[in-house]
């Protein structure tokens, strides 16, 4: 409607139907105004006709004249002919009456001189076309390059009484950035009138199809219009379930509190085809949601409420930064959460704002680098599985859609080539057949029943990450690769089976076989949020364990503090205090070992090589070890002599790339580890 009433200005009258209605009230006109002129039955004019006077007007009409009347139901003839260049003064009638004095023309001008004695007998039928009385164009407007399409020609009938018709405007992308995902081009692209009636529409804004918002996106998103078929996506999952906190989809729309719309996540005037970019603050906000709301934090103490600030379009061009600023919209204090069910602290919905907070002990890296940066930390996100799809390094950040996500594109069964999905993929979180949107499978709920076997599948979503191979070896081994937890491969696939203990995470005392990863490592996202035995809410803490460990309710422990575990000290050795899977584990009894954490940093990593070579600090940040207890191995890439100091200062003397290596061992037991950092340093000229 803007563009339509952005000019007042009227083009000229385009179709076949405004012509002929034109042509209709202009011949009435004519009918009752026009001059006569000679019948063809009327004797021929005098060879010599007295000429009328130029100076003499025409005469006044007779007062007692009949008042010329209009057909008030016109015939309106299917192929009328015109002049192309009409003149404006009326022409004569032919079957008026000679003795009639004759009506004045309708123009000023007494027109041109009767015809000739040779001139043709045929008298001109063809009507003049009258111009329209109109206001007079706003003289700075400037005209809208409309034209007809296919669709305007054809009209596209959406259930009014009246065909709507499609315009079609001069082809320009509504985002003159990167390439646009919708654009005003018209036919063989897509147009506003793909999407919006000019004048009438079945739903708000104009939108040519019916609520919900849904139905007019899916019209293209669904293997036709556009490549991209999101409705199969949602026609092929379960169906929500609210009750046992349940959802598959994002879609919903079904008129309970908390439901979604395409455009809660989709802007679609804004959107491109700009890909997300890995930062050390999270990744980028992709093509695919610029535009879209979302929601800013500013982070506080670890457990503690941040501050939330709202981003909009209003604020103009790209509101979103960061993806999870999307997520953070519906998923965080910002909004009102569900009431948590105090049955089930399994289903309950938690603040992902402070969650995800970069200050707590330990947290899935979406905000920034995650803690754990020891070397076996490193290999496993390195080493390989079944379902190995992301190709993440300690020093990464993650997306919310490299866990919740479509599923096609990663694989759903273990396979000796997984898929491997570029990292800045669109990962699209429509909807999936597993529970919480993931985009693999993960069992967090329902625990192992005796005797059954372990499977990777239950932790597929697990292994698009981290390698499989510590958590298939059932000894204990403190040098397994890809864990400092010597006792994973034990608790996965060696544990004894009991009866009776009952299947619910949610269960006090419950588990009867094999253990799940959602035991140990009950919130996934971070450890900031505990749960301990009969609390009715998430209760916030500002200091937490590390390793992502947070202890299910089915796992029992002191009433006063609920299950403890003491992280690896300097000697490596840490102990639960717990009961799990009618085992009891104590200080005294459940030791374990793990082998120093290796970890470095430095000062920088890039800068050139100037007439003294380039200086670099090395710090060391392994655990698990103590200055007295350790001894360091460190090489540089460079050719030149290794160090055995802690935090070695280093001279570059030549330009290239170089891997650093540090190997850390702990004197007591001999334990050592050893990362490695691929062309750490680069020196340029």
């Amino acid at each position: 409607m803007n563009l339509l009433h952005a000019n007042r200005r009227r083009p000229a009258r385009p179709t076949a139907v405004v012509m002929a209605i034109a042509l209709t009230m202009s011949v009435q006109l004519v009918g009752s105004w026009a001059a006569p002129v000679a019948r063809a039955a009327d004797p021929l004019p005098s060879a010599e006709p007295t000429p009328a006077p130029l100076e003499s007007p025409s005469p006044l009409p007779n007062p007692t004249d009949p008042i010329p009347t209009i057909d008030p139901n016109p015939t309106i003839d299917p192929n009328p002919t015109f002049d192309p260049s009409p003149s404006q003064t009326a022409q004569p009638d032919p079957t008026a009456d000679p003795g009639v004095t004759p009506e004045p023309t309708l123009a000023p001008d007494p027109g041109p001189p009767l015809p000739s004695p040779d001139a043709s007998l045929e008298p001109s039928l063809e009507p003049s076309i009258e111009p329209s009385i109109e206001p007079s164009p706003e003289p700075s407007a400037t005209p809208i390059p409309w034209d007809l399409s296919n669709g305007q020609q054809a009209g596209s009938d959406v259930g009014a009484p009246l065909p709507l018709y499609r315009l079609k405007a001069a082809a320009a992308p509504l985002d003159a950035g990167a390439a646009a995902v919708h654009t005003v081009s018209g036919i063989g692209g897509t147009g506003c009138a793909d999407c919006h009636s000019a004048h009438r529409g079945e739903s708000e804004f104009l939108i040519k199809a019916p609520a919900p918002g849904s139905t007019l996106c899916l019209g293209c998103h669904s293997g036709s219009g556009s490549p991209y078929d999101v409705a199969a996506q949602l026609s092929g999952t379960p169906a929500n379930n609210p009750a046992t906190d349940s959802f598959y989809r994002h879609v919903v729309e079904d008129g309970s509190g908390r439901q979604a719309t395409c455009t809660d996540c989709h802007n679609p005037h804004d959107a491109n085809a700009t890909r997300p970019i890995m930062t050390t603050g999270g990744w980028t906000a992709s093509g695919d949601i610029r535009g879209a709301s979302g929601v800013a934090v500013t982070n506080g103490a670890s457990g503690s409420a941040p501050t939330y600030a709202t981003l909009s379009r209003s604020a103009g061009g790209q509101s979103l930064t960061f993806e999870y600023q999307l997520c953070l919209g519906c998923h965080s204090g910002a909004t009102t959460l569900p009431t948590a069910n105090a049955a089930h602290p399994s289903w309950w919905a938690l603040d992902k704002g402070i969650e995800l907070n970069p200050a707590n002990a330990s947290f899935h890296p979406i905000e920034a680098a995650g803690r754990n940066r020891s070397t076996q930390m490193a290999a496993s996100l390195a080493g390989t599985s079944p379902f190995k799809a992301w190709d993440y390094t300690i020093e990464s950040t993650v997306r919310c859609t490299s866990c919740h996500g479509d599923p096609s594109t990663v694989d759903q069964t273990a396979t000796a080539t997984p898929k491997r999905p570029d990292a800045d993929a669109q990962e699209a979180t429509h909807a999936s057949a597993n529970r919480g949107i993931l985009i693999a499978p993960y069992r967090d709920r329902v625990l192992k029943a005796s005797g059954e076997a372990y499977s990777s599948n239950d932790f597929a979503l697990c292994y698009l990450c981290h390698a499989e191979a510590p958590f298939v070896n059932p000894n204990e081994n403190p040098n397994a690769t890809d864990t400092a937890f010597s006792l994973h491969g034990f608790h996965l696939t060696n544990l004894p089976s009991i009866e009776g203990g009952g299947a619910s995470i949610d269960q006090a005392g419950a588990g009867e076989g094999l253990a799940i990863c959602a035991e140990c490592h009950f919130r996934i996202h971070s450890t900031a949020i505990a749960y301990k035995p009969g609390d009715a809410a998430a209760v916030a803490r500002a200091t937490g364990f590390g390793g992502l460990v947070n202890f299910a309710p089915n796992i029992a422990g002191p009433v006063s503090t609920g299950p403890v575990w003491t992280q690896p000290g300097s000697n490596g050795r840490g102990s639960c205090t717990l009961s799990c899977h009618g085992f009891t584990h104590t200080a005294s009894d459940a030791f374990y070992e793990t082998a120093p954490g290796t970890s470095f940093v430095a000062s920088l990593t890039s800068g050139p090589v100037g007439p003294s070579g380039l200086t670099v600090q090395f710090a060391d940040q392994t655990r698990y070890v103590t200055a007295s207890d350790a001894t360091w191995l460190w090489d540089f890439g460079d050719g030149t002599p290794t160090s055995s100091l802690q935090n070695p200062l280093h001279v570059y003397g030549s330009t290239g790339a170089f891997t650093v290596m540090l190997t850390v061992t702990r004197t007591s037991d001999l334990e050592h580890a050893t990362m490695t950092r691929p062309a750490y340093i680069t020196v340029t000229p």
